[in-house]
């Protein structure tokens, strides 16, 4: 089943000394573009992190953030205060405020909010260990992030489908009326002799010829397969649990380009009609598509 690319994960651990939280974020991107914001202490382990993500995700425009906090019930976890950190905050605070007319007075609970309140001194092992909840943590956020974007798949999956089965039913509808139009043609031929040559005595052989020719340059069949093909071949993809993002993008290029022809050649205000549905409906499936992984 096809994977959105929107998704969103969050995991929280605790550890014995300090807490850990992961947040990772997913948008549509035509290749893999990951942000980082790791702690410094963490910051040794960036490449492995963005290997993981890469392998993981594939695709996307991918946010991570990462907080360590200390427990301050435990006076063994060697933490202080981060002072620079929360003047440099209060006086961000303080900017905001006066740039947005702002006369709220700036008080403790708003610095509280500080993300990196503490600095937690680590040793060695409490290195290891942090490195071992980090591990935990963005498996965990992850796994809830590929969920999500499992179930928006789901819900591209079906919308998808519905634009596909519209599509089905009006080619159906051009291929029967590019039939009635093969019959006509030799009528319409006698037509426009008629018109041109008035009262002069007209060959049949000739008129069959001419027919033929024209039935010829404005015949649908091929394009009308084709695309058939293309839509048979894009309900494959919507089943598929590989990547095939870039694969539907390149299809409804080609499915454009025959609804395109079939318009051009069938020179009947019934089917240019219908090939306007069809290109509407396309351009739907096109931004659904840009979505998926």
């Amino acid at each position: 089943m096809i994977q959105s690319m929107t998704g969103y994960g969050k995991s929280e651990k605790q550890g014995a000394h300090s807490s850990l939280a992961v947040e990772i974020r997913a948008v549509n991107n035509r290749f893999f573009d990951l942000s980082l914001r790791l702690p410094e202490t963490l910051e040794p382990l960036e490449e492995q992190l963005k290997r993981t993500l890469s392998t993981q995700l594939l695709r996307g425009r991918v946010k991570m953030t990462v907080t360590v906090n200390g427990n301050p019930a435990d006076p063994a976890a060697g933490q202080t205060l981060n002072w620079e950190g929360l003047e440099n905050f209060h006086e961000s605070l303080r900017q905001m405020a006066g740039q947005m007319e702002i006369r709220e007075e700036i008080r403790l609970e708003h610095l509280l909010g500080y993300p990196e309140l503490w600095i937690v001194e680590t040793t060695e092992t409490d290195l290891k260990a942090l490195t071992e909840l980090l591990q935990s943590a963005v498996a965990e956020a992850l796994q809830e992030l590929i969920r999500m974007r499992r179930a928006e798949g789901e819900s591209l999956h079906q919308d998808i489908l519905s634009h596909l089965e519209r599509i089905r039913s009006d080619l159906e509808k051009i291929e029967r009326g590019a039939a009635e139009l093969k019959k006509n043609y030799f009528a319409k031929t006698r037509q426009r002799l008629n018109m041109i040559c008035e009262d002069m005595e007209l060959d049949e052989n000739r008129i069959l010829q001419e027919a033929a020719i024209l039935a010829k340059k404005a015949d649908i069949t091929e394009e009308c397969e084709r695309l058939q093909s293309h839509v048979k071949q894009f309900c494959n993809f919507l089943e598929s649990d590989a990547p095939v993002g870039k694969k539907m993008t390149f299809l409804l290029q080609e499915m454009n380009r025959e609804i395109t022809t079939i318009g051009a050649k069938a020179e009947n205000v019934d089917i240019s009609h219908i090939v306007v549905n069809i290109k509407d409906e396309l351009e739907k499936i096109r931004e659904q598509a840009q979505n998926i992984l």
